[in-house]
């Protein structure tokens, strides 16, 4: 639980904000403190109050306090939520004291809303050999603007030197935890996670970030026993359920996950993660229909909330393919080639358009896109013709799957450990499909030597469920022909 948050919880704020709504609802305005009722409307803000009810404190604390830093400030970072910088910036120079912190902070904010980052950067580094009390904090809040802005390399610096000051402090940790996460580090994320939860068990944002460390790990035992903790402190906390359901989902049990997720939705609204996830698992329960609306509420709600839009392009696409919209479906992709911000690497979203061309009929137009990706890539190349096939078996598309996967030796070291084990499950399951029941047979065994995860899997509703993979290529054997070969 943030600082704030136990402060809303509080005796103390729950008789002010009592004290404030009643003064309202009898119209008979009283004198307040600048900072209180600023604190009302920072409460009003967090907890998406109308924006008319958070100005309207913002203005009453400035009606009794027209030379308040605090709501000042509040009151510019208002005109920015509403895009008018010229505003903000504006109420930024009629401040009085422009020495506070409260307007380096805001000035740096502004340049931040302009994505004029390394300007905001260098304003705010220099500013420090000006502080002479409280550095900590400065650091501190410098570094944690950046990460509220998703610009860990201009946070990292802020974090180091607080490090340098600071090192055992608990708010150190937690920055460096969050710059981690933020950073897919989860196993630094985890180690200063477990300094924090040492020194504060009852931490539920500390739980609800290993949970999410681990998730990132892929332990989701482990990840689902943090937020088991979190959930236990508070049984209705947000985030830790928003995970648990995230770790179900990578657990397979898609159903439970949308349950889940269908809760937070009815209970609270839902977010943009909420939607993308639910868009997830009813594409695996083959509901396309209902994953291109879910896909859709995701991107809206991402567009309101300014929450990155790339995922949600890509799913939405995906979705919007499987129910036949190509054109959309292939616009869509052009969108999430744009935000990607490793434009070395754009040869997914190629794999992505022949996806989308083979699930629509146009199987030569894929292949074609794939040997051209393959052509521009050398070096990269089997990668890609592996990308390829793993996209087309996705929609069985057996026969080029086979005939892509054939020239692939999965043992000359062309492939990952991973990638080996993906191409035996489909090479067996190409030759399944493909009635070549002993060749199938040999590569099951191949599946089984290699150590593929869920071999039956490949091969849908083929196989009754919780069959060993050691015993699938025998039991293989048994459904499909006890007398078309010879084992000894």
């Amino acid at each position: 639980m943030t600082d704030d948050e136990k402060y809303y919880q509080s005796n103390e704020f729950k008789e002010l904000l009592t004290r404030y709504e009643q003064m309202i609802a009898s119209g008979q305005h009283r004198y307040m403190d600048a900072d209180e009722l600023c604190d009302i409307a920072e409460y009003y803000n967090q907890h998406d109050a109308p924006s008319e009810q958070v100005q309207a404190v913002v203005d009453f604390a400035l009606q009794l306090h027209p030379d308040s830093t605090t709501a000042l400030a509040m009151k510019a970072r208002l005109a920015m939520d509403a895009d008018d910088m010229e505003l903000a910036e504006h109420i930024a120079d009629t401040i009085p004291d422009q020495t506070d912190r409260e307007v380096y902070f805001l000035r740096a904010e502004l340049l931040l809303r302009q994505q004029r980052n390394d300007d905001a950067f260098q304003y705010l580094y220099e500013l420090r050999e000006t502080i002479t009390e409280e550095l900590d904090f400065y650091l501190l809040d410098a570094a944690n603007l950046f990460v509220d802005y998703h610009d860990m390399t201009h946070a990292t610096p802020f974090a180091v030197a607080l490090s340098e000051c600071a090192a055992e402090w608990y708010r150190t940790w937690e920055l460096w935890a969050n710059i981690c996460l933020s950073t897919d580090n989860f196993e630094e994320a985890v180690s200063y996670l477990e300094r924090m939860l040492d020194a504060d068990p009852f931490d539920i944002d500390a739980w609800c970030m290993q949970g999410e460390a681990y998730t990132g790990m892929r332990a989701y035992d482990k990840a689902l026993e943090a937020l088991d903790y979190a959930l236990a402190l508070d049984p209705e906390n947000y985030r830790a359920q928003q995970l648990r359901a995230c770790c179900i989902y990578f657990l397979g049990d898609t159903v439970r996950a949308m349950n889940i997720y269908s809760d937070l939705v009815s209970k609270y609204g839902g977010n943009e993660q909420d939607y993308l996830f639910m868009s997830y698992c009813l594409y695996d329960q083959n509901k396309f229909e209902e994953a291109y609306e879910a896909a859709d509420n995701a991107y809206h709600q991402a567009l309101a909330s300014g929450a990155p839009l790339q995922n949600i392009y890509e799913q939405k696409a995906i979705a919007a393919s499987t129910i036949g919209h190509i054109d959309e479906a292939l616009a869509l992709v052009d969108l999430a080639e744009a935000l990607n911000e490793e434009p070395e690497n754009q040869w997914p979203y190629n794999i992505y358009r022949a996806r989308i061309y083979a699930e629509n009929g146009q199987i030569a137009k894929a292949l074609d896109l794939i040997e051209t990706c393959k052509a521009e890539d050398p070096q990269n190349s089997i990668r890609l013709a592996f990308q390829g096939a793993l996209v087309l078996f996705d929609i069985n598309c057996y026969k080029e799957v086979h005939d892509i996967l054939i020239e692939i030796n999965p043992d000359d070291g062309s492939l990952d450990a991973g990638e080996c084990k993906q191409w035996y499950g489909m090479m067996a399951a190409c030759c399944h499909n493909a009635g070549e029941h002993f060749t199938a047979w040999l590569y099951l065994k191949g599946a089984v030597d290699a150590g593929t995860e869920d071999i039956a899997d490949y091969f849908g509703d083929f196989f009754p469920m919780n069959v060993p993979n050691k015993e699938i290529p025998d039991y293989y054997y048994k459904l499909v022909d006890g007398n078309w070969l010879d084992k000894g």
